[in-house]
């Protein structure tokens, strides 16, 4: 019987000293820039494509108005 008193007095004890010990310490977390978000990757994506369908619209309008002078001059 007094085992068991004294491993009841020891777990608590042992508890609250595990509780009160030393925290590891957190890891510093670098803050990224204020517009960097989760979806970074995808906007500059897209403003890529963006641009590229941009030169393409341009070129595309080079080549009508190619066209045209050059079958407006064969009639």
């Amino acid at each position: 019987m007094r085992k068991a008193v004294g491993l009841l007095m020891v777990i608590p004890c042992a508890l609250l000293l595990t509780a009160c010990g030393k925290s590891p310490e957190t890891p510093v977390v670098e803050k990224a820039a204020p517009a960097s978000h989760v979806w970074q990757g995808q906007v500059d994506a897209l403003e890529k494509a963006k641009a590229v369908d941009g030169v393409i619209q341009s070129s595309a309008e080079q080549q009508r108005q190619q066209l045209e002078q050059s079958s407006g001059a064969a009639e």
